[in-house]
């Protein structure tokens, strides 16, 4: 019989071929379907990070529009920028200013005699910077507040010339001090760190040679321009009006002249002239006049809305793209049943289309100001009428867009505002002014002279002062006396610390102590005074009056007073006003406004928050991947397996053929040993 048909090797079965064949026909419908799924996800992921990347760029053009300070950014142009630069902030005015500027603010220099060698021993003692100035009625020197005087021990490591400049510009006092040969010998260069009159450089001595007035020693530096006041260690009355340092560079303060108003000040910076108006005054600018123009920054807010605009519309056609149908092809967008994307759109052009008639009279919308809806919900905008709007009202304008809010009154300032404010109009109501803690003295009468030093100790808002000393002297008056009793207090240093201050005034023929500080923790105290001291101030030991808190009312509701912040309730919770004296009684109205730019802005920074929206649409995608990606390994372990048991059954099918094939052979071969039996050919 014939033989079965062989390859030449087994049964002639390609059992790989065969199993990969039925593997690869079992799996590639499941594979196929994951296929188009994970697809489909990746589409998504790819569209929601694009309308991601669009929602972000809006937001990008939010912060300014946000702030009102984008809205009241002023311009300014200088004439001559050379001799005058200016900067202006959002309390700027709008206005013209003529400006002479007739001398430069400059620091006092001064310099020692000269001597052989900046390392030699020169003398020891100690020596008190002070800075300030020398009143010119009373010959007193009134040390100002910025600086603390401050007292050197120099020693004999420090004596030499250098030493003593290393020892001063250690002690951070407010003057530097450096050494210079000029070719007469070498010389202490002392310069006041503050510009101005009132950086004036006083130094006292007490000269361990017994004499601190000569030009032997360590009193080789002294420099005193008062002419009464002084008392060296021991308590003695110094002569004033001695100085044996060369004065290089006088004290001066800043002189202007702003449309013929003169004007003092004691550095070349000067920002509380003109209100919210920085000046500086370049060298060499003396004698020369400068004009100078302050308007509002309209083409920086007209910028600013345009770019809005823009951003916005990228935004609606994207969700029209992503969301949309197109008939032709008949295709929907990749987000077209995503209806958190859906739900954004429509809940920012709510947003554009509020009614400001609330805070507003004219520009009650921005339809009104020129920027409308279209039917495709992208927005047009008319820069005519946007521009005119500006122009007319700003303000108005800055209330369509930001958180903003300003006072009537001018001494109120709208301070802040909470989470439940209403937008509107507050009438304001003042029913207690904010009050400072204040002591005053009993009248007293000229003439003001204490012979000796007394000292007093006060206590304010709590805090209180070391041992104050008034230095003896003859006060020219009373607001003299107050001048000296300021100075002691504002050179305390455990006052300074803490930073609480008081302002020593005059009110008639008696003194008055003022803490700066108002509301119920305001208080001034005077714990100890010389009985000298008090009959001439007429000051006595005891607590004055305290302070109180503001007290008020927003559209007829009572707020809630600290210090002097009045703070909203009712429809104005949060709503934070600041009272700077004025009246009892009704004082204007306060407008807020919480404005579209603003509601955008926190609308889409919590769609974009790390717990956000776009973060879990994100996490909704990976997951959907991840889901994808188990079930295509589910499937390679099935057909792992189907491939195993397909192998086996061929396999053994193989085997069975090729047994089969064996006996045929033999039985062949058998048959054609028989007798008679044909051979084959």
């Amino acid at each position: 019989m014939p033989a079965i048909p062989s390859t030449g090797n087994g049964s002639g079965l390609n059992v790989p071929e065969l199993v990969d064949k039925l593997v690869s026909a079992e799996g590639a419908p499941v594979t196929a379907r994951l296929d188009r799924k994970e697809a489909k996800v990746q589409e998504g992921l790819t569209a929601m990070g694009a309308f991601k990347g669009a929602v972000s760029g809006l937001q990008a053009t939010l912060g300014g529009l946000a702030r009102p300070d984008t809205f009241a950014h002023m311009r300014i142009d200088v004439d001559n920028e050379d001799a005058l630069t200016a900067t202006a902030t959002a309390q700027a005015r709008a206005g013209r200013y003529e400006v002479e500027i007739v001398q430069l603010a400059q620091a006092q220099r001064l310099a020692s005699d000269p001597v052989d060698s900046d390392v030699a021993p020169l003398g020891t003692g100690t020596l008190t910077i002070q800075l300030g100035h020398v009143d010119p009625d009373s010959g007193r020197f009134h040390i100002q507040s910025e600086q603390t005087p401050k007292t050197l021990r120099i020693d004999a490591a420090d004596g030499s010339l250098r030493g003593i400049a290393e020892a001063i510009n250690r002690a951070d006092a407010g003057v530097r001090a450096s050494v210079v040969n000029d070719g007469s010998g070498y010389r202490l260069l002392i310069s006041s760190a503050l510009a101005g009159e009132d950086g004036s450089v006083r130094l006292l001595v007490d000269d361990d040679d017994g004499d601190s007035t000569d030009r032997q020693g360590l009193s080789f530096l002294l420099h005193d321009p008062a002419t009464s006041g002084g008392v060296d260690a021991n308590g003695q009355p110094l002569p004033g009006g001695v100085s044996h340092l060369q004065e290089l560079v006088a004290a001066q303060d800043a002189l202007l002249r702003i449309d013929g108003l003169s004007i003092r000040r004691s550095g070349n910076t000067i920002d509380d002239a003109i209100e919210g108006v920085s000046l500086t005054l370049q060298p060499g600018s003396e004698g020369k006049a400068v004009s100078l123009q302050v308007a509002p920054d309209t083409e920086q807010v007209v910028g600013s809305v345009r770019d809005f605009v823009a951003k916005y519309n990228e935004l609606m056609q994207m969700v029209n793209q992503l969301t949309g149908y197109d008939p032709e092809s008949r295709t929907a967008g990749p987000l077209s049943g995503d209806a958190a994307v859906r739900g954004i759109a429509q809940q920012l052009r709510n947003l554009i289309g509020q009614d400001f008639s609330e805070v507003n009279d004219t520009w009650t919308s921005l339809a009104s100001i020129g920027i409308e809806t279209q039917r495709d919900g992208t927005l047009s905008l008319d820069e005519t009428r946007l521009q005119q709007a500006v122009e007319d009202d700003l303000q108005e304008v800055s209330r369509l867009f930001a958180v903003a809010g300003e006072a009537s009154d001018p001494l109120v300032d709208y301070r802040g505002y909470g989470e439940a404010t209403r937008p509107g109009r507050y009438a304001l109501t003042i029913d207690r002014l904010p009050l400072a803690g204040e002591l005053g003295g009993a009248p007293v009468t000229g003439p003001f002279g204490l012979a000796q030093d007394a000292t007093f100790r006060i206590a304010i808002d709590g805090v209180q002062s070391g041992i104050l000393t008034l230095a003896a002297g003859q006060f020219a008056s009373l607001p003299a006396l107050a001048d000296a009793l300021q100075s002691a207090i504002q050179a305390d240093p455990v006052l300074g610390k803490a930073g609480v201050a008081a302002k020593v005034g005059v009110e008639g023929d008696r003194l008055v102590i003022q803490s700066a500080k108002v509301g119920r923790g305001s208080q001034v105290e005077i714990v100890a005074i010389d009985p000298l001291l008090g009959e001439l101030t007429g000051l006595a030991a005891g607590t004055g009056r305290a302070g109180q808190d503001v007290a008020g009312r927003f559209n007829g509701v009572p707020g809630e007073g600290h210090d002097r912040i009045l703070v909203g309730t009712g429809d104005a919770q949060g709503l934070e006003v600041a009272i700077h004296g004025g009246s009892t009684g009704p004082r204007g109205v306060v407008n807020f406004s919480n404005g579209i730019a603003a509601q955008m802005e926190k609308l889409i920074t919590g769609y974009l928050d790390p717990d956000g929206l776009f973060d879990a649409r994100q996490e909704g995608y990976d997951a959907r991947l991840r889901d994808i990606q188990q079930q295509r390994d589910q499937l390679a372990r099935r057909l792992s397996q189907a491939e195993e048991r397909y192998t086996r059954k061929f396999s053994a099918l193989d085997a069975t053929l090729s047994q089969m094939r064996s006996t045929s052979e033999r039985l062949a071969r058998e048959l054609d040993g028989l007798p008679g039996a044909r051979k084959s050919k």
